[in-house]
């Protein structure tokens, strides 16, 4: 078994002079030392009880923090002490200068949002806040558990997380645990508590690595010494052995019964009469708190208990401003000083909860005695007092159990706004939701408004399509205000969103140009998203001149915002145009920069950033860095493709695809399908014809045929017409591309042949770069089959020609073998290569493909080298080689940005290139990055 590597050093203690475990008598001085010695992060602190926890053998056995597992597990019912125990250690663990985190639980915290947001407080960790620009967050779950990593990685002390009561939590919180678990320092520990389920984390492999401590029920229960304990505490005389083992055999060292026990002797001074009574059941017990404990109460205190259990939380102040009852704040002092059940929620003692034995007992016999017109009266002025407050979640609760669905419906409304606005909870605010449809509160204008967009977030575009316009409809029928018009707007924003992401681009197209129309000079976001959506509607038809068009309606307007976020969308859509165009360096070199913005900026693993790196990666393949590409991609794939668009993650799925078929256990076509279902078919489809053409370029062609006629296609009558009805151009496009490939390697080289000069006219008429180049390689792959070798090199040629300026190596790269039988020993001449990119590519392609370049061919470059390069023009090629970008250099370097562009610009002049991807292109034919 495997201990935890818990660093000492953080303590100025040798190992064999750390503190005693603190006594429970102690515990006082332990909690003033706690805030001295030890730090504890966030507002959220263990609670502090007024009476003195038992000493068990379990809490000795978790007193030293340097010995515990990585994760310890407390699974056990109501009653057995977990959050006791949990804030023992806590302040024990400060004592020793430990920094504990506490995340205490509610009934109410049930999403993994509310657990996330009460993490980052805990740690010191900004909330992200809500993002219209694209419909999403500036990060998502997982980026925040990442933020929350990351912190803890920074962490140089020991550290101990308590998270008390985690199965409140009802979403995927397995996934943070395992996060917590798996992927933080050996120096962070988690201690972690349930009720009703097991924790939830990956168990299985936590056990195989020697990280878990499982402690169950019977590790909870009181032994004899325990039990003798508690009643010395509570000033009892000593209690002999055939007693202690009598409270323990009836009560089964419960700890929730012996507590009980102990109040009803210290009540009555009858251990015997107490003994008879108990059997340890949850019946048995609620019968104890009727015959005794409340008998033993005034029966206006009782009345009080009645009147106030239906809280989850309570303070002083709350009872006394729903009971209208002077003595309130008395009678909760005198429970908490008699330990009558009730829990502490902070360190100063301010809120309480119930016990939850004690809680469900007292609900049931409100029902029987409390008149449901006074229980409505008091919820009532508890719902009105926690409004004023701030806490209108907990207003709501009461207000929706109280019935007054006017005051829910507008209570509803800030809920909204809290947890989906402020918070990005949207998972929460949907379970209020409901609860408030079942309840028949009728949602206000912000409620229906931030469902809207709970649901676009939520991926469920339909439904927020369709919620959309019933919300617009309520919008209009109410009076004219600003408040409705903005409302209305973005309600219609939605819309145009929601299509978007339903690849209804003929509805995109109509709805976002009317909607720019009319609110030209809106927000800045959502001008930006409207024109954002209509340019990435353009260009699956091709339609590159208007999409740069209205992009320049959206960079104009983001530009009047500081928002990182909102430039990172705007400068992606922008250079997925460039890279439909076939221009990868620019797409490559934005994308680089806008990515270590978007990690500086927003944070390390926002979603936006993982966005920007598929976009860039699909750039690094076109341009023949495919490690690099292939590295992108399986760093950033899942995450982008869980928030982005369809079209930023077809482009991903393609670079993957040419892996996963190539055998690379990073990726499997399996996993990739997966993937293209969360999307519309188009990706879906598009994805398949790239599996094809994989196959093809890998020699596969039984797979290759097989899978083409599970999509429809067949040598003679081609693809099916119902699979490409309602297609778009680009669909159309990689169809009629992968029928040629396929034609080509069974044969059917003429009607091959005359399939891609039609492909190639459209494809120039369009100005589509990189589909001219794999059409006049594949053109010339035709030629080459028909032993028309002359024809295969001008094809050849044109290819090169095309792909020069641009520096498209990915195209020759992927036809590798096929170019290696075709080039040979042919020389730049013979193709009518003149130009210095055309040479430098050509060069570039012969070393990839056949090993080494011709002679002639690094002479012809040499040639036209204008000047020999200075040491530190050859240092900034390796560091440009090596990926970095401008701000980078001028750190490793030690100098400003200011003077690595002027560097970079006399080094261009010299190579006679425009871009670093160039500049490393012809370095390498010219071999001056192996000096």
């Amino acid at each position: 078994m495997r201990d935890i590597a818990f660093r000492r050093e953080s303590i100025a203690l040798p190992q064999g002079e750390r503190p005693p475990i603190a006594s429970s008598r102690q515990s006082s001085k332990l909690e003033v030392d706690a805030r001295r010695v030890g730090t504890t992060k966030g507002a959220s602190r263990a609670p502090i009880y007024t009476f003195v926890p038992v000493e068990t053998s379990l809490y000795r056995s978790l007193s030293s923090p340097w010995e515990q597992r990585k994760i310890t597990t407390l699974v056990a019912p109501p009653g057995y002490g977990k959050t006791v125990l949990l804030s023992q250690l806590y302040h024990h663990y400060s004592g020793l200068g430990i920094e504990c985190i506490w995340i205490g639980l509610e009934e109410r915290d049930t999403s993994l949002g509310a657990v996330l947001s009460k993490m980052e407080a805990a740690v010191g960790v900004l909330t992200p806040g809500w993002v219209l620009t694209a419909s999403l967050p500036a990060t998502d779950a997982v980026d925040r558990m990442d933020g929350i990593r990351a912190h803890l990685e920074q962490q140089v002390d020991n550290v101990a997380i308590f998270i008390d009561n985690i199965d409140f939590c009802h979403d995927n919180v397995g996934d943070f645990i395992d996060h917590l678990v798996f992927h933080t320092p050996e120096n962070v520990i988690l201690l972690v508590s349930s009720a009703s389920t097991p924790v939830p984390f990956n168990t299985a492999r936590g056990q195989l690595e020697g990280l878990v401590r499982t402690i169950k029920t019977a590790d909870l229960t009181f032994d004899r010494c325990a039990t003798a304990q508690l009643f010395a505490q509570a000033g009892l005389p000593p209690i002999d052995t055939p007693a202690l083992e009598a409270v323990v055999r009836r009560t089964e060292g419960w700890p929730a019964a012996v507590r009980l026990l102990q109040l009803i002797v210290d009540n009555e001074k009858q251990l015997d009469r107490g003994i008879e009574l108990l059997s340890g059941d949850d019946v048995h017990v609620a019968d104890l708190l009727s015959r005794r404990l409340m008998a033993s109460l005034e029966p206006d205190l009782v009345q009080f208990l009645y009147e106030i259990c239906g809280f989850r939380r309570f303070s002083r102040a709350l009872a006394f401003q729903a009971t209208a009852d002077e003595r309130a704040p008395l009678w909760i002092d005198f429970l908490v000083e008699r330990n009558f059940l009730i829990i502490p929620l902070d360190e100063r003692r301010e809120w309480y909860r119930f016990h939850t034995l004690l809680r469900e007992f007292l609900i049931k016999e409100a029902r029987r005695h409390l008149p449901a017109s006074r229980r409505v009266e008091v919820h009532l002025s508890a719902a009105r007092w926690l409004a004023k407050k701030g806490d209108c979640i907990g207003a709501l609760e009461l207000a929706i159990g109280a019935n007054d669905l006017g005051m829910a419906s507008g209570l509803l409304d800030q809920v909204a706004c809290l947890l989906v606005r402020d918070q990005g909870d949207t998972s929460a605010f949907l379970e209020w939701l409901e609860r408030s449809d079942q309840a028949g509160v009728v949602r206000g204008v912000h409620a229906t408004f931030w469902y809207v967009w709970s649901l676009l977030f939520e991926q469920r575009y339909e439904a927020a399509r369709d919620e959309a316009k019933r919300a617009l409809q309520q919008v209009e029928l109410g009076p004219p205000s600003d408040l409705a018009r903005d409302l209305a707007a973005r309600l219609d924003l939605v819309t145009v969103l929601a299509a978007l992401h339903l690849d209804s681009l003929g509805v995109v197209l109509s709805d976002a140009e009317a909607w720019l129309k009319a609110h030209a000079d809106g927000d800045p976001f959502d001008v930006s998203a409207a024109a954002g959506a209509c340019a990435l509607a353009l260009l699956p038809a091709f339609q590159f001149a208007e999409a740069r068009n209205i992009l320049l309606t959206a960079h104009s307007t983001i530009a009047r915002s500081p928002t990182v976020y909102g430039r990172c969308w705007v400068e992606t859509i922008a250079a997925m145009t460039d890279l439909a165009q076939g221009n990868p360096a620019a797409t490559e070199e934005r994308m680089l920069e806008l990515e270590g913005i978007a990690r500086r900026e927003i944070a390390p693993t926002a979603s936006i950033a993982s966005i920007v790196a598929v976009v860039r990666a699909a750039a690094l393949y076109d341009l023949g860095r495919f490690d690099e590409a292939r590295e992108a991609v399986a760093i950033n794939l899942e995450r982008a493709a869980r928030n982005g668009i369809p079209d930023t993650s077809r482009l991903a799925l393609e670079v993957a695809a040419t892996f996963a078929v190539a055998g690379d256990s990073a990726f499997s076509v399996g996993d990739l399908r997966k993937i293209a279902r969360t999307f519309p078919k188009r990706i879906g489809l598009m994805l398949e014809l790239q599996f094809v053409r994989q196959y093809l370029l890998r020699e596969d062609l039984e797979e290759a045929v097989e899978l083409a006629s599970s999509l429809g296609w067949d040598v003679r009558s081609g693809w099916p017409r119902s699979l490409l009805a309602s297609a778009t151009e680009v669909e159309k496009a990689a169809a009629a591309f992968t029928t040629g490939c396929l034609l080509t390697a069974l044969g059917h080289l003429a009607a091959a042949a005359e399939l891609v000069q039609a492909e190639l006219r459209q494809a120039q008429e369009k100005g589509r770069r990189k589909a001219q180049v794999e059409l006049l390689l594949l053109a010339a792959e035709i030629h080459m089959r028909m032993n028309a070798r002359g024809s295969a090199l001008r094809y050849l040629s044109r290819a090169i020609c095309a792909a020069a300026k641009r520096n498209l190596l990915g195209p020759f790269l992927e036809r590798r073998v096929v170019l290696a039988h075709l080039i040979g020993n042919a020389r730049p001449k013979e193709l009518g290569l003149t130009s210095r990119e055309e040479l430098a590519l050509y060069v570039e392609i012969q070393r990839l493909v056949s090993g080494t370049p011709s002679e002639e061919s690094s002479g012809d470059l040499l040639e036209g080298l204008v000047e020999p390069l200075t040491p530190r023009e050859i240092e900034l090629l390796h560091l440009l080689e090596a990926g970095y970008d401008n701000t980078q250099i001028a750190e490793r370097l030690v100098v400003t940005v200011r003077t690595i562009k002027w560097h970079l610009s006399n080094l261009y002049a010299k190579l006679g290139v425009k871009s670093r991807t160039a500049a490393v292109a012809k370095a390498r034919a010219l071999r001056l990055l192996q000096q």
